[in-house]
């Protein structure tokens, strides 16, 4: 069962556009609502898109998992799940995209 997902463009920052070498969606296809989303996490999310249209896999990951001295976590998860969930967001545009 597929979950259809409205998107909305949102004006990308002045930068070359993503390479599609996977005929993906343009770099300023984020989901509704992103421009509410913490702009830090806003740049992960697009790296994460960045590297699925470059062909990178989706282990390739930049962010590590670090936790503070006490052992605690950090903000590490939250940029790794917004990377990941960039990557899948491309994934899928790409695959709608596809179907036509």
């Amino acid at each position: 069962m597929h979950q259809h997902i409205e998107t909305a463009p949102i004006p990308a920052p002045p930068s070359p556009a993503l390479p599609s070498s996977r005929g993906a969606a343009p770099a300023c296809s984020l989901p509704v609502g992103a421009e509410g989303w913490n702009p830090a996490l806003v740049g992960a999310f697009r790296k994460g898109m960045a590297a699925f249209h470059a062909g990178e896999d989706r282990s390739c990951c930049p962010y590590a998992d670090k936790r503070k001295a006490s052992g605690r976590l950090s903000w590490s998860r939250a940029f790794i799940r917004a990377w990941d969930d960039g990557w899948l967001w491309a994934q899928h545009l790409a695959n709608q995209l596809s179907l036509f």
